[in-house]
C-alpha cells in the first residue's frame, strides 16, 4: 500500500503547477471598475427629470421641517385645536352610537328578540347551539383542508 501512495504522489509531482502568475491579481484588479462614491453620483447631474425629484424631495423636507419649527413655537393653539377636534370628534362617535341605538330599537323584530333574549334558559340554549354549529362548521373546514393520505384515483383527468 506504501508502494502504490509513493508512486501516486511521484505521479502527481511530475504534473505542471497552475498557479497564477505574481502580477495576476493586479493585472485583474485593474481591469475592475469601482463605483465612485455615493455623494459623487448623487451629485453629478444626470437628467431634468432626477433634479424635478431631488427638488421635490427638498421641498417636502423643507415643509416637515417647517412645520416642526411652527409646532413648536406655537404648542398651545395646536394643543388647542387637538383638544377642540378629539371632543367633537368624541361627540359625533357618541351621536352615531344613540342614533344607532334608536334606529335598531325602532325596528319591528327588536320586541321579538328582546322578549326572547330576556330568558336565561333560551340564551343559555341559543349561545350553545351556536358554540355547536360552530365547532361543526370548523370540522368540516379541517376535513376540507386536510390533503388525502393516499392517491385520489381519477384526480389526473
Amino acid at each position: 500500500m506504501a508502494h502504490l501512495d509513493r508512486a501516486v504522489l511521484a505521479a502527481l509531482a511530475t504534473l505542471p503547477s497552475y498557479a497564477p502568475a505574481p502580477q495576476f491579481a493586479d493585472r485583474v484588479l485593474a481591469r475592475v471598475e469601482r463605483p465612485k462614491p455615493a455623494i459623487v453620483r448623487l451629485l453629478e447631474p444626470r437628467s431634468p427629470a432626477a433634479w424635478g425629484r431631488r427638488a421635490l424631495a427638498a421641498s417636502i423636507v423643507v415643509g416637515l421641517g417647517a412645520s416642526v419649527v411652527w409646532s413648536l413655537l406655537n404648542r398651545e393653539l395646536l394643543l388647542s385645536w387637538i383638544h377642540l377636534s378629539a371632543a367633537e370628534t368624541g361627540r359625533s362617535l357618541w351621536l352615531g352610537v344613540r342614533v344607532l341605538v334608536a334606529n335598531v330599537t325602532e325596528q319591528p323584530w327588536y320586541a321579538p328578540l328582546r322578549e326572547f333574549a330576556s330568558s336565561p334558559g333560551r340564551l343559555a340554549a341559543l349561545v350553545s347551539g351556536s358554540l355547536v354549529t360552530y365547532a361543526a362548521a370548523l370540522v368540516a373546514l379541517r376535513r376540507l383542508l386536510t390533503p388525502p393520505s393516499r392517491p385520489v384515483p381519477n384526480a389526473t383527468w
